[in-house]
């Protein structure tokens, strides 16, 4: 019944070209909570570089580039702008593991590698800040509006959090994203695009949560 009732609810919000989010008593047009000031982004930034420095192990072999920090980007906007970044510094076959930093496929990452990848990390940053009063609204928009929107489009969300452990997450491990636990996932770039446009992933206006 439930789900019937949501699925209702999209139809009649979609004919009336509004969003569905509204018949489901989340709001839009409530903007979200302030979160870090722009000196805490920075300093968050300016971590993420030490960080990136030390899994390319060139201390001591090249001088360290310092950078002011650039603004954050999102996932989505990360990986098509290091992808870009790459290319134009010739370095191909390449993947980052967070948490190790970046590798090449079949075959050990050069110091010039690793140098281009630092550049393009540094031009565009990503890191997961926000505050606990973001991530409590975050959550409040995954539970009223992404989970019931992706499970009426047929997935199932995995292992979803309670709302405390959702908000004691550290940054570094990044914030849990409904879109990152699906039980299976689209098979085709369209079929992808189509779910994101129907089920968005993020709320605009958090600065530094990076979006699936």
């Amino acid at each position: 019944m439930r789900t019937l009732l949501f699925a209702i609810a999209a139809a009649v919000a979609s004919v009336l070209m509004l969003p569905a989010v509204l018949l489901l008593g989340f709001r839009f047009d409530e903007p979200p909570p302030a979160g870090p000031a722009q000196v805490e982004l920075e300093a968050a930034v300016r971590a993420e570089l030490d960080r990136q420095w030390r899994f390319s192990e060139l201390e001591g072999i090249v001088e360290r580039p310092d950078f002011v920090p650039a603004p954050i980007v999102t996932d989505r906007e990360w990986n098509r702008l290091m992808l870009e970044c790459m290319d134009r510094a010739g370095v191909a076959q390449w993947g980052y593991a967070d948490g190790s930093g970046l590798f090449i496929e079949g075959a050990l990452p050069t110091a010039s590698d690793q140098l281009s990848f630092y550049w393009c990390f540094a031009a565009y940053p990503k890191v997961n800040l926000v505050s606990d009063r973001q991530r409590d609204f975050i959550y409040d928009y995954y539970a009223s509006w992404l989970i019931p929107c992706l499970e009426t489009s047929g997935f199932d969300v995995m292992n979803a959090p309670t709302r405390q452990a959702f908000i004691d997450q550290a940054p570094e491990l990044g914030v849990w994203n409904p879109y990152r636990a699906l039980d299976h996932y689209p098979r085709t770039r369209d079929s992808i695009d189509a779910l994101t446009a129907r089920c968005a992933p993020t709320i605009p206006g958090i600065a530094g949560w990076s979006e699936q």
